[in-house]
């Protein structure tokens, strides 16, 4: 029965100790058996997002739809950050065009995800990093413009938005 496989992965994942690497191999042999299970790959994106593997998170949400409901909880985030961790690694390795396509991707709801964008999602890291490529790609203007959005919304949501927003601000006044 893939509900078992599907309640020890979710052990699993909540678990303090949190084990990532079970929980996949649990969730991969339960998705052989049960497709399209959006609870399944909810769990999936969560361990995987853990794990470091965003290419898996975003082919995962790419090639599956999920309807809001009790129990999905944290797909966009998972978005969010695979996009950003994708988009940060094409910057290391000089893909800066590569880079600001993901992090541009972070700051768009996928229509997989079904109904329920949040409204002003943070998004000061996206705009920051954003910023970076657009520097690297010799597009000052823009660059400047994505810093400034990215002070903006540093004002509000979380410690890590503000953060970004703050770094923003240090590279508009190192300019």
């Amino acid at each position: 029965d893939y509900s078992l496989y599907q309640d020890l992965a979710t052990i699993y994942i909540d678990d303090k100790v949190a084990q990532y690497t079970k929980a996949v191999a649990l969730l991969e042999k339960a998705r052989l058996k049960v497709k399209d299970n959006q609870f399944l790959n909810a769990l999936l994106c969560r361990a995987y997002t853990q794990l470091g593997e965003y290419k898996k998170v975003l082919a995962i949400i790419s090639t599956n739809s999920f309807a809001q409901f009790e129990g999905i909880t944290g797909i966009y985030a998972c978005y969010t950050t695979s996009c950003i961790e994708e988009g940060e690694a094409l910057f290391k390795k000089g893909d800066y065009a590569g880079a600001l396509k993901q992090f541009q991707a972070s700051m768009n709801y996928p229509e997989s995800l079904g109904p329920g964008p949040m409204e002003n999602p943070p998004v000061a890291e996206s705009q920051y990093w954003a910023g970076l490529a657009l520097e690297k790609m010799k597009k000052k203007n823009e660059a400047v413009k994505a810093w400034r959005a990215a002070v903006e919304d540093g004002k509000r949501g979380d410690d890590r938005n503000k953060k970004f927003g703050a770094e923003a601000d240090q590279k508009l006044k190192s300019l």
